[in-house]
């Protein structure tokens, strides 16, 4: 056998990279009517060839060209299986990539810009509502974690690291006062049931096991995505430390002094909902996080130019005013109700 590699080595090769061809382009073909017959029948006649082979019952030359067949099979075969193998193992890259994106624009697309969908309090799409019905079943069947006022040591931990934790998810755990890996670590089984309601992604955070990862992270460890993460390979989790910098640089020349003034954490270490105001959604309320803006006194305490700004960094030009942030603040902060709040509560209930 070694004599016949030795002087067919160069056909074994392209036999080989045959079989690489055609292992990659037929991966994960669906199987046609008949073919699995024709496959048993296949490999009947290769077990019966190699047993031959083996016991040499083809004596002289018969033996040597069965010998050379079953060499070059071989090599055709061992081609096809890692063609298909690496086939399929990029498929499952493409796949995770893809999972990746859809997650990345599900984050930002949670708002979406005025007049794309009837904004009326009460033509919620039913999606919607079994949604967040989901989400406050977890809510009321978990215990909320226990956050802190502000990140130790003046700088909360990347949650982005964390699979499944993108820019909106890590200013929404933030909110409620969750900036590190430890604390994400510590939680138990009710409160990552709370969180994921709290999120609208219940059953995400056992699905990805967020706290596992989170105990890697804290113990100074890295996983395999936190490592893509790093390297900005992760759409969700990409940022350069620039982001949003640009155009709140822009937003402070236009509106000088008329920039809000924010807080570094919310009171007591829990925001406001601040989706219960008009217009405001999960996606823009993330913004307002960033600007520090994590009451409904802050908003209500608002003048018009400030307004303006946190439109314009929102990405919704004169929102605020044209759906009168202020004046429903100053009454959700007093404690009383808006017809659009009462709405957005009963579809959390529904």
């Amino acid at each position: 056998m070694l004599y016949l590699v030795q002087t067919f080595w160069l056909p074994l090769a392209f036999a080989l990279a045959g079989g690489l061809i055609w292992g990659w382009v037929t991966a994960g073909r669906p199987d046609h009517r008949g073919r699995s017959g024709w496959v048993s029948f296949a490999a009947f006649l290769l077990v019966t060839a190699v047993v031959a082979a083996v016991l040499k019952w083809l004596p002289g030359r018969p033996g040597l060209w069965l010998d050379t067949v079953l060499l070059f099979t071989m090599a055709f075969l061992g081609g096809c299986v890692i063609g298909s193998l690496a086939r399929q193992t990029r498929r499952g890259e493409q796949v995770e990539e893809a999972i990746e994106r859809l997650e990345a624009a599900a984050e930002t697309s949670l708002d979406p810009p005025a007049g794309l969908v009837d904004t009326h309090p009460h033509a919620a799409p039913a999606q919607t509502l079994a949604g967040a019905a989901a989400a406050a079943d977890a809510m009321a069947r978990g215990s909320k974690p226990e956050g802190i006022a502000a990140p130790r040591g003046g700088g909360g931990d990347d949650l982005k690291l964390i699979r499944g934790v993108g820019q909106q998810n890590e200013a929404r755990l933030h909110a409620l006062g969750i900036w590190h890996f430890d604390q994400m670590a510590s939680w138990t089984a009710a409160e990552s049931q709370w969180v994921g309601g709290y999120l609208a992604f219940p059953g995400r955070i056992e699905r990805e096991d967020w706290v596992g990862q989170a105990k890697v992270l804290a113990a100074g460890g890295a996983t395999e995505f936190a490592e893509r993460a790093a390297r900005g390979e992760v759409a969700s989790s990409r940022d350069d430390g620039t982001l949003g910098k640009a155009n709140i640089a822009d937003l402070d020349h236009r509106y000088g002094s008329n920039a809000p003034s924010g807080l570094v954490g919310p009171r007591r270490g829990q925001a406001d909902d601040l989706t219960l105001v008009s217009g405001i959604g999960p996606a823009i309320q993330a913004k307002l996080y960033e600007l520090g803006i994590w009451h409904f006194d802050q908003i209500a305490a608002m003048s018009e130019a400030e307004l303006r700004y946190v439109s314009d960094f929102a990405g919704f030009p004169d929102r605020a005013i044209r759906e009168n942030w202020s004046g429903e603040s100053r009454i959700l902060a007093a404690g009383g109700e808006t017809e659009h709040a009462r709405a957005v509560r009963a579809g959390r209930e529904a």
